[in-house]
């Protein structure tokens, strides 16, 4: 990956004028996100058929929307809250000036989300603000997708998705948020072929970029830094029963987010009798298909399950 953007004039079009000749396009590296919230599919098909509606079929339309923009707002709040979850603002103020400007250059990241009916997707340039090929973006993105498909879960979503790193553009001129490029196409097909089931699967060039020790900066300590960050985002991820990896969504480092014992429990509990109840729906309406996507959620999570327990239930354990 080269640690400079690339600009472009974009071609013209011999049939007239094209609005992106106007400028020039900026061709990167990206972070890209994409997420399908599940059920959703069949609440469209309750849709009504024609312009006037009841307002029975008004709810059905609200809750539909309703429910994917719940979960892309809550991706972009927990973007911004993340860091300070891991390190509280509180300790930040007792820092020297020039540890905060290197702190806050180490996590320099924004995201931009779109929408496309039931799905969602969240792209992140990998150059920071000062030049750096930084793996905070993709570093947060991680963490952010073990949170929220955990919470979904917990509230009876499902939701699956992807992510890669990759090359694309962040279309200019009146279409901001809007992302193109071959990144996407990876990480719609990635979650098409292999999510199957509530996880989010990270592609080859994620691994092999979080694999890097060095290259992310001119200044040599951040660059040690960095390469900190991607090391220690590596314990976010896990290799799947199929032999793919994916975000390790009920692992150590995704628990370790939670400050409340308590809220962490009730979040495992909930999202635990969900897939439970799930899996027995299906497996009792023959649904092998589904059935068998489920029981492989359940085994991921109940091999888990130690590390959600509230502290006070492991130390009952071990006196008994």
């Amino acid at each position: 990956m080269a640690n400079d953007k690339q600009a472009t004039d974009t071609p013209g079009s011999s049939d007239g004028p094209c609005p992106m000749n106007e400028g020039r396009m900026r061709v990167g590296y990206y972070a890209v996100c994409f997420l399908d919230v599940l059920g959703q599919k069949e609440r469209l098909k309750r849709w009504p058929a024609q312009e006037k509606t009841t307002p029975e079929e008004e709810q059905v339309v609200k809750d539909t929307i309703d429910c994917v923009l719940r979960y892309r707002r809550r991706f972009e709040e927990l973007f911004k809250e993340l860091d300070l979850i891991r390190t509280p603002e509180s300790v930040m103020q007792q820092w020297p000036p020039g540890m905060k400007d290197a702190f806050y250059r180490l996590q320099d990241a924004s995201i931009v989300t779109q929408q496309f009916s039931d799905t969602f997707v969240a792209f992140a340039d990998l150059l920071n603000g000062s030049g750096d090929k930084s793996p905070a973006a993709l570093s947060r993105m991680i963490g952010v997708c073990a949170m929220l498909i955990a919470e979904a879960l917990a509230e009876g979503v499902p939701i699956r998705g992807s992510i890669t790193v990759g090359v694309g553009v962040d279309l200019p001129h009146g279409n901001p948020g809007n992302f193109y490029g071959p990144a996407l196409e990876e990480v719609y097909g990635l979650s098409e072929r292999h999510a199957q089931y509530p996880r989010v699967i990270v592609s080859e060039m994620v691994r092999r970029f979080l694999s890097q020790r060095s290259g992310f900066s001119h200044d040599a300590s951040l660059d040690v830094a960095f390469g900190r960050v991607a090391a220690s985002t590596q314990g976010f991820l896990t290799c799947a029963d199929d032999g793919l990896q994916m975000v390790d969504v009920f692992g150590s480092e995704a628990r370790s987010i939670y400050q409340d014992d308590a809220y962490a429990d009730d979040v495992f509990q909930r999202a635990s009798g969900f897939v439970d109840a799930e899996y027995t729906k299906h497996y009792r309406a023959d649904n092998m298909r589904l059935a068998g996507r489920y029981y492989r959620l359940k085994t991921y999570m109940d091999a888990r399950r130690h590390l959600w327990e509230p502290q006070s239930s492991k130390l009952d354990q071990e006196e008994q």
